[in-house]
């Protein structure tokens, strides 16, 4: 059986080999290795990676990478269409309903698109909805180029965000499940396909949202007649992405992802696709159905009833399976969740960000939508970029690193631009860098999920970013987009929050806090009101835990909670200030003491997280000791093996030149009889033509 590569999923792991099939232990370990939960799962997964690598990269390949391509592309023209349709479909519509509806439908459409097709590719396959969902963005696309009110839009909106979501997932998935581990560095790169979305959606916007017979001005005059530019951007969107999911189907027959097949058990189809590329494509691929059977039955992939609430719960606990599954898998989510608000906060608002600084660097509108188109462009050498970055040394993980940090220096600088070059400048270098960072991730995110349950967990992570892309646009509708403070604090909400926490923490003691405090509740009614009502709460709430039985006796309860929080409410407001004093220097006596309880118990745990460190290194240890053992004998094994043989061949061959020299001899032999015998002939024959007739009558006598 061939070596093992360096694994592609999460069930590759180095070790001792499972049931009868003869594997080669590895000489570098996978992200999660040694999580060996399914051993006939893991070891399959292994011989299906290597008939992978034994095809090797076809032109089936590349086609999956343009078709792929694709359903990045689609994803981001669709994010940037409605945020480029909204001020315009809005003023058409009379700026009747939530200004931010289009964004807060796409991204409500994406989630659940996300959501539905991630689950439904672990349940149903990744073909049906890999094609699907392309082709349900372009409809409704197209159809929402004709609404004729905000909600309806909003509703088609929402539906083609819910098939470019779960188009999305599927990217990813495929590609990855087909590619050669030579080449999974292109799963890096393939995110270029979002730039070049992004700047489709700009060069379209540039075209249409320019000529002002196309767009309004004002809410008055707003009419469809002369407000046509942003329906031509959907109908122009649609068309295409319409013409991209006719690619789909006719330019490739995708057949079923080998990695699901063995996921559900279709082991006779899985060999079938091998066979079917190996064919086609003039490749070796030495896998058989027996090879597989040999492994053993896979237990963990799927439940008796596919079409269940347990199904969809075996595929998540299986991200979880191990604690560090666990941490990679979270790591993920909150990755996905932090970048879902950073990222639409600068790319979806973009269009009005610039807008709104139109009159500071004197654009015209043509300009904006230039700017706008360049941005776009910028962000296509960023994917390109982390593919060779992620192909060294760096990996994935430092790739990402640098990204995001040369992205929130630049995010930074952002805020103090003062001129119109620095602006397009800033704008054009945060979208390369922060692709770095987007593009990286979308390749990890499905390479460190298990494949049993990769579609499932990339519709998790998609979807944590979407519910953060809602949150953004309900931020983007309070925070001010003309000052350069970030914005996660420019409502005045939050400022008044910084503001209490600064004062609170930094320039008053706990003391000088609890003078204020009291003062503030003498001198302000409103104060005094709150402090009130925040005292009686904390009471009520300690009367509820100190009462047994409460269940019982509630009426009393509530009546004993009333009368203690007019008891305390008098009590507090006829304490005197060196009271308060001693009751806030006794609470923070006690305070000091749960914090030195709390550093022992930090302590306690450190010490017996550094016991279980080692432990689980002198057990890696002992576990590579014995692979090696295990190596050391194998080899020894193939060594005798092979020497035997070698002794064989050669008594074989000398045993072959000795029967030739034997028979050189022999045949020698003979030439020379035949020779002895040839001469003699014709000695006898010149003797009788020489003989005359008396002497032949002599010799006859003498012979009688």
């Amino acid at each position: 059986m061939s070596s093992v590569k360096k694994s592609q999923d999460v069930e590759e792991q180095n070790g001792p080999s499972y049931g009868t099939v003869d594997v080669k232990v590895g000489t570098q370990q996978d992200l999660l290795d040694l999580q060996d939960l399914d051993p006939a799962f893991n070891q399959k997964m292994r011989l299906v990676n290597d008939a992978i690598d034994e095809i090797g990269w076809t032109p089936y390949h590349l086609k999956l990478f343009f078709l792929n391509g694709f359903g990045y592309a689609v994803d981001s023209m669709i994010l940037l269409f409605q945020s480029i349709i909204a001020t315009q479909s809005f003023r058409e519509f009379g700026e009747k309903g939530y200004a931010n509806a289009m964004t807060i439908a796409a991204y409500v459409g994406m989630l659940t698109g996300a959501l539905f097709w991630g689950f439904g590719a672990d349940i149903i396959g990744r073909k049906y909805a890999f094609n699907i969902t392309l082709f349900l963005c372009a409809v409704s696309c197209i159809i929402a180029g004709g609404m004729p009110n905000w909600p309806s839009l909003g509703f088609f909106v929402a539906l083609l965000s819910f098939g470019a979501g779960g188009n999305l997932v599927m990217d990813t998935a495929v590609f990855l499940e087909y590619l050669p581990s030579n080449k999974q560095w292109l799963l890096t790169l393939m995110a270029c396909w979002w730039g070049f979305g992004q700047a489709i959606a700009g060069f379209i916007a540039w075209g249409f949202m320019v000529p002002e017979r196309w767009n309004c001005v004002d809410v008055e005059t707003c009419t469809r007649g002369n407000n046509m530019g942003w329906r031509y951007v959907m109908f122009t969107g649609g068309a295409l992405v319409f013409f991209l999911s006719l690619l789909r189907v006719t330019v490739i027959r995708l057949r079923e992802t080998p990695k699901y097949l063995l996921g559900v058990g279709k082991e006779e189809e899985l060999i079938e696709t091998f066979q079917y590329l190996a064919t086609k494509y003039n490749r070796t691929c030495s896998l058989t159905l027996q090879d597989l059977a040999a492994c053993g039955t896979i237990t963990s992939a799927h439940s008796k009833n596919r079409f269940s609430i347990s199904e969809t719960m075996i595929h998540i606990r299986g991200l979880f399976g191990t604690k560090k599954m666990t941490i990679s898998t979270a790591s993920i989510f909150l990755s996905w969740t932090l970048i879902g608000l950073a990222y639409p906060l600068f790319y979806v608002f973009l269009p009005s960000y610039l807008a709104s600084r139109g009159a500071v660097f004197n654009r015209s509108k043509f300009e904006i939508w230039r700017n706008y188109a360049l941005t776009n462009i910028s962000g296509i050498p960023g994917p390109i970029v982390a593919g060779f970055m992620c192909n060294t040394k760096l990996g994935r993980k430092y790739t990402m690193v640098i990204g995001a940090l040369i992205s929130m220096a630049f995010f930074f600088a952002y805020t103090s631009v003062k001129t119109s070059v620095q602006d397009i400048t800033f704008t054009c270098l945060i979208a390369f860098c922060i692709n770095i960072y987007y593009g990286t991730l979308y390749a990890y995110t499905p390479e460190v999920l298990p494949s049993a349950h990769r579609a499932t967990g990339s519709a998790i992570a998609v979807a944590c970013n979407r519910v953060m892309g809602i949150v953004s646009a309900v931020v983007a509708s309070e925070a001010n987009t003309d000052t350069p403070a970030p914005l996660f604090i420019m409502t005045q909400q939050g400022l008044d929050a910084m503001q209490s926490w600064y004062q609170s923490s930094k320039a008053e003691t706990p003391l000088q806090t609890s003078k204020s405090a009291l003062q503030n509740y003498k001198d302000n009614p409103l104060e005094k009101t709150i402090m009130s009502s925040a005292m009686s709460e904390k009471s009520t709430s300690r009367s509820k835990r100190n009462s047994p039985k409460r269940s019982l006796a509630s009426g009393s309860v509530t009546g004993d909670a009333k009368r203690r929080k007019s008891e305390h409410v008098k009590r507090f407001t006829e304490m005197a200030l060196d009271d308060v004093e001693q009751i806030f220097q006794k609470s923070r006596d006690r305070l000091n003491e749960a914090e030195e309880l709390y550093q022992d118990a930090e302590k306690a745990r450190t010490e017996k997280l550094e016991t279980y460190m080692d432990a689980t290194k002198a057990m890696t240890g002992a576990h590579q000791a014995l692979s090696s053992a295990m190596i050391r004998k194998a080899n020894a094994t193939k060594d005798v093996a092979r020497l035997e043989m070698i002794k064989d061949a050669r008594e074989a061959i000398e045993k072959r030149d000795n029967l030739q020299t034997q028979a050189e001899k022999q045949k020698k032999e003979l030439f020379a009889v035949e020779t002895k015998l040839l001469m003699w002939e014709n000695i006898a024959n010149m003797a009788v033509e020489n003989l005359k007739e008396d002497d032949l009558e002599h010799l006859f006598q003498f012979q009688g």
